[in-house]
């Protein structure tokens, strides 16, 4: 402890010099002047006034006893040696702070320091941390020793950018930073977690009952420990008695029974619907929980290991198989009695039996698996609705709506856009009409319109020594209408080397008169003619058109009236366009091609242009369909197709358009030798979907569109396309033997009349087939 000097070097002189009396040697007070004088006589019998010695004047004269202050003057017994009576005790004034120097001379406090008295009168110990560094005796120990300037002792000045002073040692540390504050030298962040200095150096977060206390942000926190909650709600407030009640688990008891389950919820009072007690087994029955009374119904009631325990039939265990009333399940024993077992049926599953027993199949799903109901549906316009079925699939919901059969009433039960398809049956041949001996063979068909009698043949008669080309009309039942009209004599149509018998020839109307054009061979190749037949059956006389060397010619009539004409020979395929009478435009080359015999086809398109459809044989012995349309002017478009390399053999044909601008092609498949057929897009000159396979027989197909059907002949069959994908229906009509060229006529309603050249050798002819659903 730093010891305060009250005592001055003046003081001790002085006290060396000044007499003994009985009242005590003096210790300098408070080390002032005044403190000095004050105890020293200043008068002429005293100290001299500069402080000499003073005089001798003998012994103090006996003056009496002192006044009467209610102390004893004197003690008893004596004192000892060293020791003042003072108010009737003994002390040492060296010693005692209350009688230091002289009797009732007191010590006064100072701040931050303890008295003490010694010979040389009044002392003091500084406290530690404290120092009287301004040796003012009037403020005592005035300095506390832990500032940066003062640190440790005296004027001991903490150096550094920012000085901080450890006072608990009394030494200097370095500066705190970021967010950390000195507290009594310590660097602290009081914002972070420590719990003595939460959010200032003097904030002390306190201890409160059952509780973790934690500083988070400068803000003092607590939580409950253990099961101990704050029920009163002032945790964390002035005065707060932390978490002051046990508090109990509390577990959702949704029956009632007073028995709950779950892991249960802390709280201080009962929440609704919850329970002290846990353990229940099923908390949707109050009649099932712990203890509670078994019964026999296969129900474990008091929530242990056993269900129905205590009871028996007839040696027949709990859990044995039993048989369902309705016998649609197996059950199992649930109770067994005395006098009865009962059955526990399983839950319903989707199976289109009842396996809970109730009497209903499938009840709890949509629909019973494998039934099947009545649902309505509609086309995708929505202009079409018809009354369907649905059945129940394998997941107990009812399929998509499935349109009824076509019927033969000329309605489009399935709302497909297409009537009575699929109704189609073979009828009694009508008409039946052969020329000469049979030895007739159909090379061209054509037809007009339904009002003037559709259909029209021509044929080559070989029944003689040449060939003869004749034609004739059929009416709409496939009768034959009038007489057979010669077109050219033997000598007019000869076949050339190689060419046997198929004389290639076309006919279409123009809207006045049958167009007929035809090949005369003889010399180097076949030359093109063409002769006008009337309505009366008036030949015109043959017209030369200027094409030597022609294989294969084709004319049908477009949806404006216009006819287009379509020549081929070895190399090129030429086009034309005659209109009422005359050619509008002449026949002249649109594209290149190597095609033999009469394996050029015309089909018209939208618009009253056309499409040209060829075989080609440019790359060897592999074939391919070449395309390519052609306006009313017979100006070809600017792109052509090249469809089914290698893959197609010469025999091609082609139907009328079936959609704008969609063509059904049929030909004979080089690499399989079966007939196939596809839907042609002549904007993008490629097949629409799939090519669908219509047969198996080797014979090329013959294809017609007469009276807006499609009809294919592939011996011995005839089959029906489908216009909007080229895909065959699914029926079949016999044909017998090999059909020639095709046309089909409207008859009655839901009938067609087909009307086709036979040919199986030696035998041909030509015949009519009625096909329909109708009478």
């Amino acid at each position: 402890m730093t010891r305060l000097a009250l005592v001055g070097a003046l003081a001790l002189p002085l006290a060396a010099c000044t007499a003994l009396t009985n009242f005590g040697s003096f210790h300098g007070g408070d080390g002032s002047d005044a403190g000095i004088d004050a105890r020293v006589s200043t008068d002429d019998t005293g100290v001299d006034d500069d402080g000499g010695s003073p005089r001798d004047t003998g012994p103090t004269p006996d003056t009496g006893p002192r006044p009467d202050s209610g102390i004893p003057s004197e003690c008893d017994p004596a004192c000892e040696r060293g020791e003042e009576c003072c108010g009737g005790e003994c002390v040492d004034l060296t010693l005692d702070v209350s009688n230091c120097g002289e009797c009732g001379m007191v010590c006064a406090d100072r701040d931050n320091s303890t008295p003490a008295c010694d010979e040389l009168g009044c002392d003091y110990d500084c406290e530690d941390g404290f120092d009287d560094c301004d040796l003012e005796e009037s403020n005592g120990c005035e300095q506390q020793l832990n500032t940066a300037s003062d640190c440790g002792s005296c004027d001991h000045a903490c150096g550094g950018a920012t000085p901080v002073c450890n006072g608990a040692i009394g030494t200097c540390v370095s500066g705190c930073t970021g967010s950390e504050t000195n507290c009594d030298g310590t660097c602290v962040d009081v914002m972070g977690s420590d719990v003595t200095h939460c959010g200032s150096c003097t904030t002390i977060c306190p201890m409160l009952p059952n509780t973790r206390r934690a500083c988070d942000m400068g803000t003092c926190e607590y939580v409950c420990e253990g099961a101990f909650v704050d029920c009163n709600g002032d945790l964390g407030t002035s005065g707060s008695d932390g978490c002051e009640t046990t508090n109990r688990l509390f577990y959702a008891d949704g029956d009632g029974d007073g028995f709950g389950t779950g892991a249960g919820t802390l709280a201080c009072a009962p929440p609704s619907g919850t329970s002290v007690m846990n353990g229940d087994c099923d908390d949707a029955d109050a009649l099932v929980y712990p203890g509670a009374s078994e019964s026999c119904d296969g129900v474990n009631e008091d929530c242990d290991a056993n269900i129905d325990e205590g009871f028996s039939f007839m040696g027949l265990g709990v859990g044995a198989p039993c048989s369902c009333e309705s016998g649609s399940a197996t059950a199992t024993v649930t109770c067994a009695t005395a006098a009865s077992a009962t059955c526990r049926y399983p839950a319903e599953v989707c199976n289109g039996l009842d396996d809970d027993c109730d009497g209903l199949d499938d009840e709890t799903f949509t629909c019973v698996r494998g039934s099947v109901s009545a649902c309505t549906g509609s086309s995708g316009s929505g202009t079409c609705s018809y009354v369907g079925t649905q059945v129940c699939n394998d997941t107990c919901a009812p399929s998509s709506c499935m349109p009824p059969g076509e019927l033969c009433d000329a309605v489009d039960q399935d709302c497909d856009g297409f009537v009575d398809e699929g109704a189609v049956m073979l009828r009694p041949p009508v008409g039946g009409f052969a020329d000469g001996d049979f030895r007739t063979r159909v090379v061209a068909a054509a037809w007009r319109d339904a009002t003037n009698g559709g259909a029209v043949l021509m044929f080559r008669d070989e029944s003689g020594t040449g060939n003869v080309l004749s034609m004739r009309t059929f009416g709409n039942t496939g009768s034959p209408t009038g007489s057979t009209i010669r077109i050219a004599s033997s000598t007019a149509v000869e076949s050339a080397a190689g060419l046997g018998v198929f004389a290639p020839a076309a006919i279409a109307w123009d809207g006045s008169a049958w167009q007929v054009f035809y090949l005369s061979f003889g010399g180097t190749g076949g030359r093109v003619q063409r002769v006008s037949v009337s309505t009366a059956g008036v030949v015109s006389t043959p017209t030369a058109e200027g094409f030597n060397g022609a294989t294969s010619v084709a004319a049908v009539r477009g949806t404006t009236g216009d006819v287009g004409v379509v020549i081929g020979n070895a190399a090129l395929v030429h086009a034309g366009v005659w209109r009422a009478g005359a050619w509008a435009t002449p026949p002249a080359g649109i594209m290149a091609g190597r095609m033999m015999l009469d394996y050029v086809q015309v089909s018209p398109i939208r618009g009253g242009a056309f499409v040209a459809i060829s075989s080609d044989r440019a790359s060897g012995a592999a074939q391919a369909i070449v395309a390519r349309v052609f306006d009313a002017a017979a100006t070809p478009a600017s792109v052509y197709g090249y469809l089914n390399g290698g893959s197609v053999e010469i025999d091609v044909r082609a139907a009328l358009e079936s959609v704008s601008g969609r063509v059904v092609m049929t030909w004979r498949d080089q690499m399989t030798g079966a007939p196939s057929a596809g839907l042609l897009d002549t904007t993008t000159m490629s097949f629409v979907g799939s090519v669908a396979s219509i047969g198996t027989s080797s014979n090329g197909p013959r294809v017609d569109a007469g009276g807006g059907e499609i009809y294919v002949g592939v011996a011995p069959d005839f089959r029906r396309l489908r216009p909007d994908t080229g895909a065959p229906y699914v029926e079949m009509f016999d044909g017998g033997w090999f059909p020639d060229a095709v046309v089909a006529t409207p008859s009655t309603a839901g009938q067609r009349a087909l009307t086709f050249g036979l040919w199986n050798a030696p035998i041909n002819g030509i015949a009519s087939r009625r096909f329909g659903c109708g009478p």
